[in-house]
């Protein structure tokens, strides 16, 4: 491999990697309430580009990252209707799964 192949793939590791913590924290704490989906969709459309783009270039770095980088970001994506509504302890995806006379509230959920 030469030194400019390399340095791809240490910046591509690098840039990858750095939507770990995102992708964790939407997990973890099932809250997407600071995720801003616009810029999220607009970044995803962005690194499909470039994931097609290194793929006509037969570029092994831009290729992996983005085609890395793409899939957390579809994991986030994925994650943001069921823990967008934290505030009221209900899933988006689940608040018609209530019982229409009474509010109930599940222990152990949040």
């Amino acid at each position: 491999m030469d030194f400019l192949t390399i340095l791809g793939l240490a910046a591509a590791t690098i840039t990858t990697i750095s939507f770990l913590p995102q992708m964790f924290k939407t997990w973890q704490t099932k809250s997407a309430k600071d995720v801003s989906l616009i810029t999220l969709i607009t970044f995803t459309t962005g690194v499909f580009l470039w994931l097609i783009y290194g793929i006509y270039l037969q570029a092994l770095p831009i290729i992996l990252a983005n085609s890395v980088t793409l899939f957390f970001n579809l994991i986030i994506l994925w994650l943001i209707p069921f823990h967008f509504n934290n505030d009221t302890n209900t899933l988006v995806g689940a608040r018609h799964c209530r019982a229409p006379t009474r509010n109930l509230y599940v222990s152990g959920f949040s």
